[in-house]
């Protein structure tokens, strides 16, 4: 009996069987260790992720602005960013509040200076539009801009009643097919421009009357000549538009109002090319930056370091990453660029500059755009001898601190710029440009 028990315990098949088994319970208790492990250092590395993630440090942070179900874009076109500190839940909580009332200011001002569309207790540019020869009365915000746009128009540098021009060129540079409606080479799109144009023209077809400045009460109409052009060809019915201007007003008004709610170190800009620095913006790290082209190649040309307070705009006739308005159309006189910035007078596009700049360290964003637009809608000639009266002459006695450049189709471009911002200007690509001072004041950058 010993024996056979000796011989059974002793058996190879049964021993291997036994060694299996325990082998088996061994792998069977290091896969569950194992998952156990990884699951807490999968779960702990899922904590530190997300903690990393939503960690925040001192620094600028650009605001996304709450989405809006009446008006879903009205954030698309602007970037506001503002500098916070503290410790992370502090800048958390600090943005997320900067948030809400930027969207909030930004969607009021974007409500306000809509011209077509009009909104629920909101009396709106398309709402004056609509109601045409009768008394308004508008919240403050809009009053102020629609009388500074009034002087702009009077002054002959803008034109608060081009309506029916901007909507005639928007529905040609923004459609799919854009060359083939292309006034250059379209008949009955050049036939409109020049019916539009002969329209808003004629300063005596428009009137606009405070009629009470306290309670910001306005009051618009046309003439029975601009009633009957408009009905004959078939115009837009929005009159008042601000068009090119409408973001400069717009950012200009927002960041009076966060600077009233305490946000003063940031900056906000726009798509189409208009920059305003907060009072105590940081001017370390920021730059306003100009573009030209090089062998049909968008390259940045110079930049001016951002000081706190100072507006700039840069407006391009080219675009930029396939930008929408902007394209090129093909003509007897060689090729065409074609973009937004029409001229409000002629209703022509323009190409004989790459781009033109605005910079003043102490003036608004409308003052810089509309500085800007005049010359790339071709508005004013003669600068390369004269500055005109859009483009005083820098003078160390002057506190504002100007820039106004040309980026010319022939890849050269001229800078004018005051004593106190030419030691800050800086080219961007030394190899395509080089500079050239005269008296210390005018800069001559020429493509090599």
């Amino acid at each position: 009996m010993r024996k056979a028990k000796y011989e059974e315990y002793t058996n190879p098949q049964l021993h291997s069987a036994a060694a299996e088994e325990k082998k088996e319970k061994g792998k069977t208790i290091y896969l569950i260790a194992l998952i156990v492990l990884l699951s807490v250092g999968g779960v702990y590395g899922l904590f530190a992720f997300l903690m990393k993630a939503s960690h925040r440090d001192p620094g600028y942070y650009k605001l996304e602005a709450p989405k809006s179900d009446v008006a879903p874009l009205y954030a698309g076109d602007y970037t506001f960013a503002h500098y916070f500190d503290g410790d992370s839940i502090e800048i958390k909580n600090a943005v997320e509040a900067c948030s809400k009332t930027y969207g909030d200011i930004l969607l009021r001002l974007y409500k306000l200076t809509d011209a077509k569309t009009q909104y629920e207790g909101i009396k709106n540019i398309a709402y004056l539009n609509a109601h045409k020869g009768e008394a308004v009365e508008l919240e403050k915000a809009l009053f102020d801009i629609l009388v500074s746009a009034h002087e702009l128009t009077r002054y002959g540098r803008f034109s608060m009643f081009a309506g029916a021009l901007d909507s005639a060129w928007n529905d040609i540079v923004f459609c799919d097919d854009p060359q083939e409606f292309d006034p250059l080479v379209n008949v009955d799109q050049r036939s409109r421009i020049a019916s539009v144009v002969e329209c808003i023209k004629n300063k005596d077809n428009f009137t606009f009357e405070i009629v009470n400045a306290e309670n910001h009460i306005v009051r618009f109409d046309t003439s029975e000549d601009y009633n009957r052009l408009s009905k004959e060809n078939e115009l837009a019915e929005t009159i008042i538009d601000l068009g090119h201007l409408r973001d400069a007003f717009v950012i200009d008004a927002v960041c009076a109002l966060m600077e009233q709610q305490g946000y003063d170190n940031g900056y906000m800009t726009s798509r189409s090319g208009v920059t305003k620095a907060l009072s105590k913006m940081s001017a370390e790290g920021h730059e306003y930056v100009s573009y030209g082209l090089v062998n049909g190649e968008a390259v940045q040309a110079y930049s001016v370091q951002m000081t706190p307070g100072s507006a700039y705009c840069s407006l391009r006739t080219f675009g930029l990453e396939d930008e929408a308005g902007y394209y090129t159309l093909e003509t007897e006189a060689g090729e065409q660029l074609r973009h937004p910035n029409y001229s409000f007078e002629s209703g022509e596009v323009c190409d004989c500059m790459l781009s033109a700049c605005a910079l003043s360290e102490q003036g608004s964003a409308v003052e810089v755009y509309t500085r800007a637009y005049l010359y790339i809608s071709a508005r004013a000639f003669g600068f390369e001898t004269k500055w005109g009266d859009l483009a005083e002459d820098p003078d160390e006695n002057n506190p504002r601190a100007v820039l106004v450049s040309f980026i010319l189709k022939d890849e050269s471009a001229t800078v004018y710029a005051s004593s106190a911002l030419v030691e800050r200007i800086k080219l961007l690509d030394e190899k395509r440009f080089a500079i050239s001072s005269l008296n210390g004041k005018v800069l001559i950058l020429k493509h090599e």
